[in-house]
């Protein structure tokens, strides 16, 4: 019978120890808010945004009316952070994502303009962009 050196063990321990502390340590999370405007003409949005965790419900929301939400990035690296959102109005349907963590959208604070063509996504310095990110059904 073949005895493992202790001096191996030492080393393989030592790695699954690195590895699990790797994948397993809590990362620093990043505080985030997202915001979906309604900028429709004259028409009432009902919006339903939600998380894996957070289910923020549907909200009707007037001219000119928001809803913002702040949430931190899941420190986990096998569960990210996604916010995917429903809007309704009248007999038009559209659902995006709202954020999703490791893209580059909107930096930390997240801010969306509902239109009558779709939704836009609001730059860092307040101007929409010049297309919609998702167009209604």
């Amino acid at each position: 019978m073949m005895r493992t050196k202790p001096a191996v063990i030492q080393a393989k321990l030592l790695v699954t120890v690195t590895l699990a502390t790797i994948l397993f340590v809590a990362r620093p999370t990043i505080q985030r808010t997202a915001c979906v405007r309604n900028d429709l003409r004259d028409r009432i949005l009902i919006v339903h945004c939600r998380s894996a965790d957070d289910n923020l419900h549907a909200h009707l929301l007037d001219v000119k009316a928001n809803i913002s939400w702040s949430f931190n990035d899941n420190s986990e690296l096998v569960r990210l952070t996604f916010f995917r959102c429903r809007l309704a109005v009248e007999d038009k349907r559209l659902s995006f994502n709202a954020y999703y963590q490791g893209t580059d959208i909107g930096g930390y604070d997240i801010e969306w303009s509902v239109r009558d063509d779709g939704v836009y996504l609001v730059t860092g310095d307040g101007n929409v962009e010049s297309s919609p990110r998702q167009e209604w059904n």
